[in-house]
């Protein structure tokens, strides 16, 4: 196994990024839904960009980070069903760096297992402020930037959410590998990643975050990535309730009336496991 490397950042928060080396383990990343955390987390995402297509061409449409896009007015409708005409705008983000891919803190999850993975991209369509839909058996060419390796074992996967809750699907679209990059035909809009599920054989793993100050870690951010297959895991919380001293650490205390808290997307063994917690009573 590698070193495990740990940065941590400090501001009016923590934010705690993990690399890890042995990309046999089974590991689990939680991600502190907090105003001050997301607020800069937000503020350091990767812009949108906007291309203006004004005419037919049989030239791609090339991001900042290389990747490269064939699209026509052809295949795009109105919501309703009406034709397109041009012009009309293609908005592309590229998520490849491990460092884009936390600010924007989508998992690389699905069907409860970790995704190998080369990066999250996002591409929709839109005239003025209407959003375009493909129409009916349409798709589009995709082609990745340059990657660093390849595995035949790829498919293209659909997201469906809002960052950082996407939650991933495995589609039937048709993927080919060209050099170091991969090339898709896409059958869908919006979220899009070149993936396959990762074997893991490893039952269980875990990981303690403490402080030695008593603070309760409600302040801090924590992102496991592993290298070696571009996997990003968090693990989502919201939550109404406050954060109060408990059994061990800190504890949420709720009202009794409104108060909650819900998890997101986890990693959990799919074959066996539990989950405790310790439950108080005030009255």
């Amino acid at each position: 196994m590698k070193r495990l490397h740990i940065s941590i950042f400090i501001f009016s928060f923590a934010l705690i990024v993990i690399l890890m080396g042995c990309s046999k383990e089974r590991l689990l990343n939680i991600y502190y839904s907090l105003p001050l955390l997301n607020k800069y987390l937000q503020s350091k995402q990767q812009t949108e960009q906007i291309f203006n297509i004004t005419e037919p061409s049989s030239h791609p449409i090339i991001g900042a980070k290389g990747t490269a896009l064939y699209v026509s007015k052809d295949i795009f409708m109105y919501p309703n069903g009406d034709s397109v005409s041009y012009p009309f705008s293609i908005g592309l983000i590229e998520l490849y760096s491990p460092k884009d891919r936390i600010y924007y803190g989508i998992s690389s999850v699905a069907d409860n297992d970790i995704l190998a993975t080369a990066g999250d991209l996002r591409i929709r369509a839109f005239k003025n402020s209407d959003e375009l839909v493909l129409r009916p058996g349409a798709s589009y060419k995709l082609e990745t930037a340059s990657l660093k390796s390849t595995d035949e074992k790829v498919k293209i996967y659909h997201g469906t959410g809002t960052p950082p809750y996407v939650t991933w699907a495995v589609s039937t679209d048709t993927v080919n590998i060209i050099d170091s990059k991969y090339q898709g035909y896409i059958s869908k809009m919006g979220w899009i990643n070149f993936a396959y599920h990762f074997q893991n054989t490893v039952n269980n793993s875990k990981l303690v975050f403490t402080s030695s100050v008593g603070d309760t870690l409600s302040q801090v951010g924590i992102y496991v990535y592993l290298p070696e297959t571009q996997t990003l895991l968090t693990w989502g919380t919201d939550s109404l309730a406050t954060w109060t001293s408990g059994k061990t650490g800190g504890a949420l205390s709720f009202d009794g009336a409104d108060d909650y808290v819900e998890v997101g997307t986890n990693n959990f063994n799919a074959n066996s496991g539990s989950v405790v917690l310790w439950a108080m009573a005030n009255s």
